[in-house]
């Protein structure tokens, strides 16, 4: 083998080695932020519930209390005029 031939393979591989210290610093950092996606993740899903649930209970009582209204408005209307003479 040739001096030359045995730089240049020395060379590629630290050139390597470099790129590799680089891809797992990389890497890390990716992990690092794919833990932090998955928090945010999960406390979205936790406060998108109990909103979702809020927000729920609020249309049932606003409709409750529409239907309580409209059965009072077709009891009145079915028990007639108050005044007789009407």
């Amino acid at each position: 083998m040739s001096v030359e031939f045995l730089e240049l393979l020395e060379e590629r591989v630290r050139e390597t080695m470099d790129r590799m210290e680089a891809l797992a610093g990389e890497n890390e950092e990716l992990r690092q932020r794919v833990s932090e996606l998955e928090a945010e993740v999960a406390s979205a899903r936790a406060t998108g519930a109990a909103g979702w649930k809020k927000e729920r209970a609020e249309i049932k009582k606003r409709v409750e209390s529409l239907v309580e209204k409209l059965s009072s408005l077709v009891a009145a209307a079915d028990a007639g005029p108050a005044d007789p003479l009407v």
